[in-house]
């Protein structure tokens, strides 16, 4: 790359006075190479030079670009050169319209790029991430401005993950209405994800939604029936697992929950969110024993 043009150098990935110019994105291939983007026609520019300039060898071939360059510069101490570089990167930021920003160089929503793709990669810190989370409200209001601004209609595998996205921080009216809009548009008789010619994608995002809706949690914490839509005031479920590794039970009448066990697989210290009012605290700490089932509430 000592050809690529001035728009498009090399930086040293620990050069800190070179790195704080540089493109603070998650992109593999740019945090590797330490690329120096000045707006997003540079980031267009670069992503073109390196799909046309990687060596066309054996290596390449088997692996993705950035895998050959980690290959080629960084080798075993790649993860350690990440380490150090995380300070540097930027997790969140929010745009003008109140927005978590899809390009470092966004003002408004939808400055930069199609407002209404079906890709929303810049909440994947939302999900399955865990960075946005109820420990940071101002980005979780601005996850909630860009979901409004992307909108509900797109292809089969796209919805569930604004079900999901929905579900995540909470708000189970509009888990559902995408939840009932997959059903009715995005899925053919057999229930497969209808995008062409079919990709589970959308299944698996249908199932992890509907699981996120009653057993969610981003920050350490788990919550049950974190977003539970008005459809759903009564109920039961057996077996969601949630992280950790730990397997509840759980029935509720008018939103209150009347029983909920927990299994854990291991071992393991719990911190667990109760809709308000269950208990007379709503927030407990459990030590659960591996595979030793404990009622909460009965």
């Amino acid at each position: 790359l000592e050809d690529a043009p001035e728009t498009v150098h090399k930086a040293s990935l620990l050069d800190t006075t070179v790195s704080d110019n540089v493109y603070k994105g998650v992109n593999p291939v740019f945090a590797t190479l330490g690329f120096h983007a000045d707006n997003f026609t540079d980031v267009v520019y670069a992503t073109a030079y390196i799909g046309d300039k990687a060596p066309e060898n054996a290596v390449y071939k088997k692996y993705s670009v950035a895998e050959y360059f980690y290959a080629r510069l960084y080798k075993d101490s790649f993860i350690d050169k990440i380490r150090e570089m995380l300070p540097h990167l930027d997790p969140v930021l929010i745009g003008d319209d109140g927005q978590v920003k899809e390009f470092r160089e966004e003002t408004y929503y939808g400055s930069i790029g199609d407002p209404h793709h079906r890709h929303i990669s810049h909440l994947v810190g939302l999900y399955p991430g865990t960075v946005i989370n109820e420990n940071h409200p101002d980005w979780i209001r601005a996850a909630e401005v860009t979901l409004d601004r992307r909108g509900d209609r797109s292809h089969c595998w796209a919805v569930a993950h604004r079900m999901l996205l929905w579900a995540r921080v909470g708000n189970g009216k509009r888990a559902m209405d995408l939840l009932q809009s997959l059903i009715r548009n995005n899925v053919m008789d057999n229930l497969w994800d209808r995008h062409p010619p079919f990709q589970i994608d959308g299944n698996f995002g249908y199932t992890a939604g509907v699981g996120e809706m009653l057993v969610g949690g981003s920050d350490g914490v788990v919550r049950i029936l974190p977003a539970l839509p008005p459809e759903w005031h009564t109920g039961e479920f057996s077996g969601i697992v949630s992280r950790g590794g730990i397997s509840f039970d759980c029935k509720w009448r008018e939103g209150r929950i009347t029983y909920l066990s927990a299994t854990a697989k291991k071992d393991i210290t719990v911190e667990i969110r109760l809709p308000s009012g269950t208990l007379l605290n709503d927030v407990l700490t459990l030590e659960l024993k591996a595979d030793d089932p404990t009622v909460i509430v009965e």
